[in-house]
């Protein structure tokens, strides 16, 4: 197990430049809990986080958000997270 420590509080992490203004990690995962579960830890860290369960909606996270960073199942219901990768740069 690794273990991470910061000094700074935790939104140190987040106004540290890493994210633009607005910007989001979306999780897609298609086993809801663990996804809900990713979303609230990386919200704990003061990083804007959005959970999907599906290629569908990711999809529709991309067109509504702006999206800087994807945590992708590879094994989504509707479609594998390898075709998925294909998709995304034209969604």
């Amino acid at each position: 197990m690794v273990k991470l420590s910061f000094t700074g509080a935790p939104d140190d992490l987040a106004s540290g430049g890493l994210l633009d203004e607005g910007e989001i990690i979306a999780v897609a995962d298609s086993a809801p809990e663990f996804a809900l579960i990713v979303q609230h830890r990386l919200s704990l860290l003061g990083f804007p986080a959005r959970a999907c369960h599906s290629a569908e909606e990711m999809f529709a996270l991309f067109a509504r958000e702006k999206v800087a960073l994807v945590l992708l199942d590879i094994n989504l219901p509707d479609a594998s997270g390898s075709v998925a990768t294909v998709i995304l740069p034209a969604a």
